[in-house]
């Protein structure tokens, strides 16, 4: 991912930007619900 910005799928938390998504159903009990990755300092 080459952005700096906020997308659909990314947020950004304390000065951070995350990417963040639902996990498929048929992969939940291997990675939870939700995949919250960070991925660079945005502030």
């Amino acid at each position: 991912m080459h952005t700096n910005e906020p997308t659909r799928h990314t947020t950004t938390i304390n000065g951070h930007l995350y990417y963040n998504r639902r996990v498929p159903k048929h992969a939940i009990n291997a990675f939870g619900p939700q995949i919250m990755i960070r991925i660079k300092d945005f502030a």
